[in-house]
C-alpha cells in the first residue's frame, strides 16, 4: 500500500472515529432527519413548534461528558485503531480536541496514557511513516 493510500484509509479511518463521537452524519442523512423534525412540527403553531425544536436542540447541545465521554475514552479509540498508527502523539491529541474541544489534551497526556494503560488496551504499535514523493507528484499529472 503506498504512502498516500496509508493518509487516506488514516484520514478516513479518523473521520469515521469522530462521526461516532461527535454523531455528525452523511448529508442524506441530515435531509432524512430534517424532513423528520418538520413532520414532528406539522401542525403546531409557531409558538410551539420554535419550542419543540428549541427542547431538541437543547438536549444536542447539552455536554457529552455526563454520557461517560471522557479524554481517555476518546483516546483509547484512537490510540487502538490499527489505520492510525502512522498518526503520532501530537496528532491523536488533536483528534481528541475535534471530539472534545474543551479538553486539554497534549501528546504528553496521550503519551501517558499508552504508557499506564499498555497492559489494559489494545493499543496499535505505532508505524513509522514515510513516502515516497514521487506518490505525490504522480497524483498532480
Amino acid at each position: 500500500m503506498s504512502g498516500i493510500e496509508k493518509i487516506k484509509l488514516a484520514s478516513h479511518a479518523a473521520e469515521e472515529i469522530i462521526a461516532g463521537f461527535t454523531g455528525h452524519v452523511a448529508e442524506d442523512a441530515v435531509a432524512t432527519r430534517t424532513a423528520a423534525l418538520l413532520e414532528e412540527v406539522n401542525g403546531m403553531n409557531k409558538t410551539d413548534a420554535i419550542a419543540h425544536l428549541t427542547a431538541k436542540i437543547v438536549e444536542l447541545e447539552k455536554p457529552k461528558n455526563k454520557d461517560g465521554l471522557t479524554v481517555e475514552t476518546v483516546a483509547r479509540k484512537f490510540m487502538e485503531s490499527p489505520e492510525l498508527a502512522l498518526f503520532t502523539w501530537p496528532q491523536i491529541a488533536m483528534l481528541v480536541k475535534r471530539v472534545l474541544p474543551e479538553a486539554n489534551t497534549s501528546s504528553k497526556s496521550i503519551a501517558s496514557y499508552a504508557s499506564k494503560r499498555k497492559e489494559e488496551w489494545n493499543i496499535a504499535p505505532r508505524e513509522k511513516f514515510s513516502f515516497d514523493p514521487a506518490e505525490l507528484m504522480a497524483i498532480n499529472q
